[in-house]
């Protein structure tokens, strides 16, 4: 056979492969969904599931069946997981796509199926595209449990008032609730004692500036007192102004001590301002 003929060969089988329409690739069993035909293979679809697995063994009708009716299913969504576990279509899971997989994968016991599904909706999750009671919902239902985990985990992060406003806050599962609300319940002790230990300390400041008031009052006298000169006498001012500027000097440091300590308390207590 020439390589034009096997060309031709392999674009028919392409063609036929993409809506699994006719024969391709040696497929041995048609499944008849929604009035279509698809042409499937049985090892393919044992490898993926258990329930078809178990449909085409001797113990069932459909063991030799040429065609195999699934009812109750649209077409569309059962090739579109077709494309999904074939991996020569290399179909990916998506938004429009991976709740009505979930429904399918869930029906024939599609374990890695049900896994690709949860890994989307993770990503999806992380990146904030999904409300996490929306996708927690769906996580109890497929049993997803590293989706529940992770919904879990930001439904905590959520106020009382966020939780209760949600539509589907009456249809969580009741283990879930209440690992949610005993979070809540943990965080907010935690709050209140943080803001029982800021109020403490704001008390202890206040104390301790009333004692820095006082310190910087009667430093302020003595620098007043340092200062104090006798108008009615020339040469005295000259001599006690230079006595008293020479004792300032020497004293300049220790003067500002009081007003510096009470300067940083003051910046300390306003950084309590979420109190």
């Amino acid at each position: 056979m020439s390589d034009s003929n096997l060309q031709e060969l392999d674009a028919a089988s392409n063609e036929a492969s993409a809506d699994f329409s006719k024969p391709w690739q040696f497929s041995d069993v048609v499944l008849v969904v929604g009035g279509e035909t698809f042409h499937v293979h049985r090892s393919m679809l044992a490898m993926w599931s258990p329930v078809f697995s178990s449909m085409f063994t001797a113990q069932f009708k459909e063991q030799k069946a040429d065609k195999i009716p699934l009812p109750g299913k649209k077409a569309a969504e059962f090739k579109e997981m077709l494309q999904v576990i074939y991996p020569i279509f290399d179909k990916e899971v998506h938004t429009t796509n991976c709740f009505f997989l979930l429904e399918l994968a869930k029906e024939y016991m599609m374990t890695k199926l049900t896994n690709k599904c949860e890994r989307f909706l993770l990503a999806e999750l992380e990146d904030l595209k999904f409300d996490c009671l929306s996708l927690l919902s769906a996580a109890e239902a497929y049993g997803m449990k590293e989706l529940e985990k992770a919904c879990i985990e930001q439904a905590k992060l959520m106020s009382f008032d966020q939780l209760k406003r949600n539509a589907l806050y009456k249809k969580i599962k009741h283990s879930n609730f209440q690992t949610i609300v005993e979070a809540q319940m943990t965080k907010m002790e935690s709050d209140i004692l943080d803001k029982d230990f800021k109020i403490q300390a704001l008390k202890n400041n206040v104390e301790f500036l009333k004692d820095c008031g006082a310190e910087a009052l009667d430093e302020l006298e003595r620098l007043t007192d340092a200062t104090l000169i006798d108008l009615g006498n020339t040469d005295r001012v000259n001599a006690r102004m230079d006595s008293k500027l020479r004792w300032l000097n020497r004293n300049r440091g220790s003067l500002f001590v009081p007003f510096n300590r009470l300067h940083e308390k003051l910046k300390e207590i306003s950084d309590y301002d979420n109190v």
